[in-house]
């Protein structure tokens, strides 16, 4: 019986016409980037990938269709393990195909009988799952790309409205994981990077969530603030020893605190030994 109730509601999510906006901060779905797994050739080797959520709306039901790029298809999803706060819910439910590599991953808070508590974050990141991975002994090094995607029964990814008066889109954060690549070598096996980078952060404007890449000549201890227009430090993204070559980091529109900040522009400043480079972006809400 719950099958086809799953079955049932899936099929109503699809036929959903268009989706509303999300008023106020955008919602966020945002998986876990560059998990690292070291190649170890003829032996079966296992990777986990986790998936978060930001919210400031009160969700009653998640639909999050996944895809996974694997280039020789030998690394392959192969079950999704949800986080201790969607055991609440009534449904938590997930289908892997691996012949199309998509995941099928729906949540409903209450299907009948007793309450249980929606999604709100308060603008705070959760992990709401964690997809498991399995490489195969004869898989090559590569970096399987994993991204929400629009699926034929299910649509795309999307958040039910607690009061039950329309679904949204949030926004979506894609993840990545490498195997047999190390940090320092790029997508497509480039060499070590020649120059000290700090590339302009994506999307900007942006809300709430955005992604910051650099890029490092040589090794040493690396910093990374964020600062208001008053030149005041919020948020340090980021203060530890790196290796030489091309990295990403997330800000998520909070402070030290884990308070969201206000719309305006701010600074983000990589610092190194030798030097730092500075850079604009904006926050709309």
């Amino acid at each position: 019986m719950k099958k086809m109730l799953i079955g049932f509601l899936a099929v109503m999510l699809s036929a959903i016409p268009a989706l509303a906006d999300d008023p106020g901060i955008p919602d966020t779905i945002a998986y876990q980037q560059r998990v690292y797994i070291p190649y170890n050739p003829g032996s079966g080797m296992i990777g986990y990938l986790s998936v978060y959520l930001v919210t400031d709306d009160s969700v009653a039901d998640i639909t999050i269709p996944t895809t996974w790029r694997s280039t020789d298809g030998l690394i392959y999803a192969d079950s999704v393990i949800w986080d201790n706060f969607f055991l609440q819910w009534d449904d938590c439910w997930s289908r892997i195909n691996r012949d199309t590599s998509i995941i099928h991953i729906l949540g409903f808070y209450d299907l009948g009988g007793e309450d249980n508590p929606p999604l709100f974050t308060n603008l705070q990141r959760i992990t709401a799952f964690t997809i498991r991975f399995r490489i195969d002994p004869m898989a090559e090094p590569q970096i399987v790309t994993v991204d929400t995607t629009y699926d034929r029964r299910m649509g795309s990814a999307n958040f039910g409205r607690l009061d039950g008066s329309d679904s949204f889109t949030p926004i979506v954060v894609p993840g990545s994981l490498y195997y047999g690549i190390q940090a320092d070598i790029g997508e497509s096996g480039r060499q070590l990077p020649t120059e000290f980078v700090l590339e302009q952060n994506y999307p900007n404007p942006f809300n709430p969530v955005t992604q910051i890449s650099f890029e490092l000549p040589s090794a040493g201890l690396i910093t990374i603030e964020v600062y208001n227009i008053l030149g005041q430090s919020i948020k340090t993204l980021i203060s530890e020893y790196k290796n030489a070559g091309r990295y990403s980091i997330i800000w998520d529109g909070t402070n030290e605190a884990g308070q969201a900040v206000l719309s305006g522009v701010y600074f983000y400043r990589l610092t190194t030994k030798e030097q730092s480079i500075t850079k604009r972006m904006m926050l709309l809400k």
